[in-house]
């Protein structure tokens, strides 16, 4: 048997070889001599007992394939040997020679004689097994996926896929944690023949099979994407997964994704990707692999396999179905659309590239404003409340980035008509891409036009299904949402930049820096989006206004100017970080800190032109009919996102007398459900709040 070892790996990492490291052949007397030389011995043990980098000193052994001696460690110049590592990692509930015991006794006989090597790992809780390639597994793919289907390694430990690959490397072991070593490991002619064929993960790098198939088009097959090249060659193919969902309650579904994964595996470490479309995108597969990999594909998702790119391309927020600021349901509207794309008969390969996606609320988290057409979850209501959309069109992802421009409302029940008839009338438009047509004067016209058309809707008693949310059997109703969070995402922001600066003390005095200069900003209703932003606004928020001391001006000065590459004094930044956190501990209810005057944020008029509003009176209230109340304050709130607009709320309150009445501008959404309860939490009075024709909300409010 041909094998090679090399002498360390020089590198902290243990799965990076350092260039330059040199092969040498590996014969059974130097095998003894190293499993039993004294000091590999004394570095296992101090790996055991802490020493991260004792393990990086260690020789290692290429089990799966071998080069010339002197050669460095490249894939491309590998020669297969017919063996296979499992390798099955931190073991905690068993000791590895129980788990060997138990592994070796569910072996089929066939198996039990392919065994060639068994060895406790240095981390002494990890277990390697050394096995001969048999002539009905020809891979080291198909060997791993058979015997994993056979033992199930995972209830052991880690089972490390990752080992296909025939240039991995494996630690040569101590004598006394061998567990097995058969004679035949050392004879010379492995009983093995590597077959070349696309499944075989021992094709050399740019290798190709003389039987290789013309690329398919992206056009023919929906599953695979536009080629991408490599280092090395390959392609990239999508696995399309609806909504994102990747389901666990189905043990076929689970399975088949895990053996999709294995097989992937044995092309490298930087194999699977995540997509911005919420599907899985897998890289650097070569071309001799696609129609193997097919097979798996259709396997695991069968029902998306052969549909249209833009079904399973649609993009949603998880929406009111689990998130308790969701308005609408997203994923509802979202399957609806797709339904109606299905039935709608038209050539939905126009639509290859186009992006649609849906929020169930304002906060966003869909990206709706970065699509060709975005769909935001919002209340409306005639008599009866109901579930809609603001929509927006036309973002520009090309020449001159720009985000999606709203045109209008739709009741959530007529969605997938829009979405249908829009498509139609691009069908039938000069042939260009949907996103070049929606931001074109035809396609933005058309838009609004059909969004005109779906206008006006029924009241309640006349039919119902406009006040169903899509995938609800309930009748509409936002009252149900739970506790309102706008407080809850403030000291959630507040508490980010805490604990970031924990984690940078005595690593980084920059980041503790910016994080304790960021910290309280959001009190004063500021989300500066740079840096140079955040240390202007903190000293002049809080250390000209005398909340922090002036002393510390140079030192955020400095770091303003030098960025991460300055050099800083780690006591003064973690004394800065100390000041604000006092400062912070201090605060009150009212967002005021102690012994200092609130100071109003930069830049916000406030109106004090009061006015009088005529509400309704309390029942059993005296007087009847209506009572007059005096607004001190106005404050337009619209368009300023959750939880600056109640930060914002809070601190116009604090400049005020109690009882004093405060009026706010809210937009519909998120604004609206959740600013008023966190007023109320606060122990302050709701004395009305109502919807304009133009959508947006007013509240007025009574400060306790």
């Amino acid at each position: 048997m041909r094998l090679n070892y090399y002498l360390s790996f020089e590198s902290k990492n243990a799965q990076r070889w350092v260039p330059g490291i040199k092969a040498l052949n590996l014969t059974k007397e130097r095998w003894d001599v190293l499993t039993q030389d004294t000091k590999n011995a004394e570095l296992v043990k101090a790996f055991r007992e802490g020493d991260k980098d004792a393990k990086t000193k260690l020789p290692a052994v290429c089990w799966s394939g071998y080069t010339q001696e002197g050669n460095t460690r490249k894939i491309e110049s590998m020669t297969p040997t017919g063996l296979y590592m499992i390798d099955i990692d931190h073991i905690d509930h068993l000791t590895p020679e129980k788990v060997f015991e138990e592994i070796r006794g569910k072996l089929p006989a066939d198996i039990i004689e392919a065994l060639r090597l068994a060895h406790i790992t240095p981390s002494g809780k990890g277990l390697r097994m050394v096995m001969q390639c048999t002539e009905n597994f020809p891979t080291l793919a198909e060997h791993m996926q058979w015997l994993d289907k056979i033992i199930g390694f995972n209830q052991y430990g880690d089972f490390d896929t990752a080992v296909k690959d025939v240039s991995r490397l494996s630690f040569i072991p101590q004598a006394s944690d061998i567990l097995f070593e058969s004679e035949k490991l050392w004879e010379d002619e492995p009983n093995f023949n590597p077959i070349d064929s696309p499944l075989t993960p021992l094709l050399k790098s740019g290798e190709q099979s003389a039987t290789t198939n013309e690329k398919k088009s992206q056009a023919t097959n929906a599953y695979s994407s536009p080629l991408s090249k490599r280092g090395g060659g390959g392609e990239s193919v999508v696995v399309p997964i609806t909504l994102g969902n990747i389901r666990l309650d189905d043990e076929e579904k689970v399975e088949a994704l895990k053996a999709l994964i294995r097989f992937v595996a044995q092309f490298g470490d930087d194999t699977l990707r995540f997509t911005t479309r919420q599907n899985i995108r897998l890289r650097n597969i070569p071309a001799e692999a696609q129609d193997e990999l097919s097979k798996y594909i259709k396997r695991y998702v069968p029902e998306n396999f052969s549909k249209p790119a833009v079904i399973n391309n649609i993009v949603s927020c998880t929406g009111a179905d689990t998130c308790r600021l969701g308005i609408c349901l997203s994923k509802g509207l979202t399957n609806a659309i797709i339904r109606a794309l299905e039935k709608s008969g038209l050539d939905l390969n126009l639509l290859q590239d186009a992006r649609i996606n849906v929020s169930g609320c304002p906060n966003l988290c869909g990206q709706p404003l970065w699509s060709d057409l975005g769909f935001v979850g919002k209340v409306l209501h005639t008599d009866h409340v109901y579930p809609a959309y603001q929509v927006y069109v036309g973002a520009n992802y090309t020449d001159s980035p720009a985000l999606a421009e709203s045109i209008g409302t739709i009741n959530a029940y007529d969605t997938p008509k829009f979405v249908v008839d829009l498509v139609r009338k691009f069908s039938e438009a000069k042939p260009q891409t949907f996103n070049s047509w929606l931001r074109s004067a035809e396609g933005r016209a058309t838009a609004e036009e059909l969004i005109a058309k779906y206008k006006d809707i029924p009241p309640f008693a006349e039919d119902k299904n406009y006040y169903f949310d899509w995938g609800s059997d309930e009748v509409f109703n936002v009252t149900k949402r739970g506790k309102p969070e706008c407080s809850a995402g403030l000291f959630d922001m507040i508490q980010v930049d805490q604990d970031a600066i924990k984690e940078a003390r005595d690593k980084s005095a920059y980041d503790v820096i910016f994080h304790a200069s960021r910290m309280l900003l959001v009190t004063r209703g500021l989300d500066p989006q740079d840096a140079a932003g955040v240390f202007d606004a903190f000293i002049e928020h809080f250390i000209n206004t005398g909340y922090v001391d002036s002393a510390f001006k140079a030192l955020i000065s400095q770091a303003k100017a030098e960025g991460k590459q300055g050099s800083y004094d780690n006591a003064k930044a973690n004394a800065l970080a100390d000041a604000v956190i006092t400062l912070y501990e201090g605060m009150d209810d009212s967002l005021n800190f102690k012994n200092n005057p609130l100071t109003p944020p930069n830049g916000e008029e406030l109106s004090s032109s009061s006015k009088r509003v005529a509400l309704p009176r309390e029942t059993g209230e005296p007087g009847g009919g209506v009572k007059t109340i005096e607004i001190e304050r106005l404050k337009d709130l619209r368009g300023v996102l959750c939880p600056m607009n109640f930060v914002k709320t809070k601190l116009e309150l604090a400049t005020m007398q109690s009882g004093d009445v405060l009026e706010i501008w809210l937009d519909d959404g998120k604004p609206i459900e959740n600013v008023p309860g966190s007023v109320k939490l606060e122990g302050h009075e709701i004395l009305s709040q109502t919807q304009h024709t133009d959508g947006y909300w007013q509240v007025i409010i009574k400060k306790k």
